[in-house]
């Protein structure tokens, strides 16, 4: 079992392949200048370096978001076009969720104090994706859009640790440098290794997308800005 893994969530993408349960190779790039090309092309090399066929993969995983809009449509329309072509599955891997899994490995254990799981997705200025998940990895608060305020990490239940991570959480240094209850998890934990995990499991579940239905997960409109091509508004 072969699973051909994409991530196009962020500028700096990544792809991967698993067999069985284990990573045989995980690959970041720069998609600063994201084009359906570009991406085929990276594919292509990583299946070439590491003698794997098209025909040899048992299903597409892939990042279903939030994030970038064009990243996410980019990187479904790959993963869409290769399962049509080998009539194999697609697998969509919630974002946030792997990256809330992901950070389990970098705190420590402690029966006395319960933790809680806040994955952020850096959606300029104050803003994140984000959603709260507890000790269980259950979803406690759902996925959306969020304007961090001063207070926002106040009022943490007693008996809890809040931790934050990933592109978005940097930026609340400052915020809770004097709060006891919330750590940054300044590791990266969005990566091929957070999303593969959940992709596998899926996949054994046999819990797939329907290939002419399935759309990433925006949460935001796209709203395009105005052209600066002369003759174009």
């Amino acid at each position: 079992m072969i699973i051909l893994h994409i991530d196009t969530i962020f500028q700096d993408g990544s792809v991967g392949l698993t067999k069985g349960d284990k990573i045989i190779v995980s690959y970041n790039f720069n998609s600063s200048h994201k084009t359906s090309s570009s991406l085929h092309g990276v594919i292509n090399q990583l299946m070439i370096e590491n003698s794997i066929h098209f025909s040899d993969l048992s299903a597409v995983s892939i990042s279903s978001g939030p994030g970038s809009y064009t990243g996410l449509r980019i990187g479904t329309s790959t993963a869409k076009g290769i399962c049509y072509a080998m009539d194999i599955p697609l697998i969509a891997v919630n974002t946030l969720a792997a990256m809330s899994n992901y950070m389990q490995n970098f705190i420590e254990k402690n029966e006395t104090i319960k933790p809680l799981y806040r994955p952020m997705i850096d959606a300029g200025r104050r803003e994140v994706y984000s959603a709260l998940y507890d000790s269980e990895q259950n979803c406690i608060q759902t996925i959306e859009a969020i304007i961090i305020e001063q207070n926002f990490f106040e009022n943490i239940p007693e008996n809890h640790v809040l931790y934050i991570g990933g592109s978005g959480a940097p930026k609340f240094t400052n915020d809770i440098i004097d709060n006891k209850q919330v750590y940054l998890i300044p590791q990266n934990i969005h990566n091929i290794e957070a999303i593969a995990p959940i992709g596998i499991d899926k996949f054994f579940k046999k819990e797939f997308e329907n290939l002419a239905y399935f759309e990433p997960f925006y949460l935001k409109k796209y709203i395009p800005g105005k052209s600066t091509i002369k003759g174009l508004k």
